[in-house]
């Protein structure tokens, strides 16, 4: 499964569809998931590099952590090196024990 918090849910856009799209698109995998006694790994996921996006993915990485049934994810990102690409933070997701510390996303220009 690949998630991506643009419009058209391609990646495509920088822009957000609002705010709170991550843990929105999440839910309905989430609750599948727990309705099946199953485990999820988010294979791709990415959003732009602006206010909105970052507080989208705050909410969808909280979200998959606290659920108890995501296992992890792979963050799609950019670089220089690769363009013209909107797409550009890096996250920190902590797990320690049974504790879930929603993650911490830092914003690079």
């Amino acid at each position: 499964m690949h998630q991506y918090l643009d419009s058209d849910s391609s990646g495509t856009s920088g822009t957000c569809v609002s705010s709170t799209v991550g843990a929105e698109r999440l839910q309905v995998a989430t609750d599948w998931l727990k309705s099946k006694g199953l485990q999820g790994y988010l294979g791709e996921m990415g959003a732009g590099s602006n206010s909105q996006c970052i507080t989208a993915i705050q909410g969808a990485l909280c979200t998959m952590q606290t659920s108890g049934v995501w296992i992890g994810f792979a963050w799609w990102a950019a670089g220089p090196w690769w363009g013209n690409v909107r797409v550009l933070f890096s996250l920190v997701w902590l797990m320690v024990s049974n504790s879930v510390y929603c993650s911490t996303v830092l914003h690079i220009n």
